[in-house]
């Protein structure tokens, strides 16, 4: 592949990684991960379900408790968006400067695992609360809500950190690769 291609390329996919990181950043402080549209008698309402915290009735909310799955995910979720900054922003780095390659594509590659672990727990937790009816919380006023397959759709957020781990994927394999291809150039060179 030629040079300035290669280049192009990786720069942006190391923006579009970059900017997948800032989703998650926000993510992490706005109520995005779930939404359930409520429908009561004449009213309808929408409430929206964040790692943290939730929004229903214009109110900002914290959780008081949280199921032992939905814990995992918080913790998944703050792992993987602190990786994934780390990891792209050390990306850069290792693409610049020859002896930081390697541990820069480590990271990402270490990164990926942790992004396919949030990806996975956080698609089994929509699954099961779909079939089950069984969400995310402990809380009477989060149990009171009804949820139904009109109700509670497929969040977007789901489809970006799926993305996301394949991109920090490719990612990686391209600064292994610029890194092998520089090496076995000065192997040539000797």
């Amino acid at each position: 592949m030629n040079k300035s291609v290669f280049q192009t390329l990786y720069i942006v996919i190391n923006v579009v990684a970059l900017v997948f990181s800032a989703i998650l950043i926000v993510a992490l402080m706005a109520p995005t991960m779930f939404v359930i549209m409520i429908k009561d008698d004449n009213q309808s309402s929408v409430a929206y379900f964040g790692p943290f915290n939730w929004h229903h009735d214009g109110k900002l909310k914290t959780y008081e408790s949280v199921t032992g799955g939905f814990r995992f995910i918080q913790l998944m979720f703050v792992l993987a968006t602190g990786a994934s900054f780390f990891s792209s922003v050390f990306a850069v780095v290792g693409y610049l400067r020859k002896r930081f390659r390697r541990p820069a594509a480590i990271s990402l590659l270490t990164t990926v695992p942790i992004q396919g672990i949030l990806a996975l727990s956080y698609t089994i937790q929509y699954i099961w609360t779909y079939f089950s009816k069984t969400f995310i919380s402990l809380q009477r006023s989060i149990l009171d809500i009804k949820i139904g397959p009109d109700s509670f759709p497929v969040p977007r957020l789901m489809y970006i950190v799926w993305a996301m781990t394949l991109v920090y994927f490719v990612l990686a394999i391209m600064v292994f690769v610029h890194k092998f291809t520089d090496e076995r150039i000065d192997f040539d060179e000797k």
